[in-house]
């Protein structure tokens, strides 16, 4: 299992295109971007499936777009669960 986390500059950037889809009136991009900002935050994939009615593989699907738009990574971390202690 992968943990995802944004850098404190990727999550700003994600509020403001968030404030910018607001302006447009773009409904889609607010979801989306919505999402993502809270997965910046680190809310759990169960509360905001749960608060945006949308399922787990859009999450994801969501994420991989986001992912792959960045390129180089661009402020994204991922990092594996640890090793269980024996």
């Amino acid at each position: 299992m992968f943990r995802v986390t944004f850098s404190k500059e990727t999550v700003k950037e994600l509020k403001g295109e968030l404030q910018k889809a607001y302006e447009r009136g773009d409904l889609r991009a607010v979801r989306r971007l919505s999402v993502l900002v809270m997965i910046g935050e680190r809310i759990s994939l169960a509360v905001i499936v749960a608060l945006w009615g949308v399922s787990v593989q859009t999450v994801y699907n969501w994420l991989r777009s986001f992912v792959r738009e960045q390129g180089d990574g661009g402020g994204i971390f991922f990092m594996r669960g640890l090793p269980r202690s024996r």
